[in-house]
């Protein structure tokens, strides 16, 4: 299903993305049964085979943090690396189970994720929304050290913004990661832990 998906873009860029890549990473505590690709070619969803396909419109200059990757004993694709996958995420979480899903993958990748690379990553990634995410659930799951939020800190804008855009704008304000907290902190802990 992968490679239909590599497919179905065609021959310009692309990466695996999302609960996709979180899937070829080992990020996932459930299956997945569609694809999610990110390119700069604008792709109607599809349905091949009973598997949902979904395309993720990206511009050409925001593709970056991938790698090729063995996704069979005789292909390869492009997928975004642990770090990427963890920023787009976050970004998107309805495309990747929410932000209990993204939590639970950050604490599962603890010792592989680079938190260098992600704090680097965060400095070029857009929208900001993402970036304000991570650093709040780094700081929860206490997954690496407060020199990794602290430089999360230095780059968020003032603007609030939902911990869960898929949830109601409703909750207390966390002024130090500029969020609106409308998940129970001690949920995201429980989902991450399982």
């Amino acid at each position: 299903r992968l490679v239909i998906g590599r497919e179905l873009v065609g021959s310009v860029p692309y990466y695996a993305s999302h609960e996709t890549a979180l899937e070829v990473h080992n990020l996932l505590t459930r299956p997945v049964t569609g694809v999610t690709m990110t390119t700069p070619r604008r792709l109607k969803g599809k349905q091949v085979m009973g598997i949902d396909y979904r395309f993720v419109y990206c511009k050409l200059e925001k593709i970056w943090g991938t790698q090729l990757v063995w996704v069979s004993d005789s292909e390869q694709m492009i997928v975004s690396d642990p770090e990427r996958t963890m920023l787009d995420c976050l970004a998107r979480p309805d495309l990747c189970g929410g932000v209990s899903e993204v939590a639970a993958a950050l604490r599962m990748g603890k010792q592989e994720l680079d938190w260098e690379k992600l704090s680097i990553y965060a400095k070029r990634f857009d929208p900001q929304s993402a970036v304000k995410r991570l650093g709040f659930l780094i700081e929860l799951l206490e997954l690496s050290t407060s020199t990794t939020y602290e430089k999360l800190l230095d780059i968020i804008g003032p603007s609030y913004t939902p911990l869960d855009p898929l949830l109601s704008d409703e909750g207390s304000y966390v002024s130090r990661w500029k969020l609106i907290l409308n998940i129970d902190p001690e949920e995201l802990k429980k989902a991450a832990s399982t």
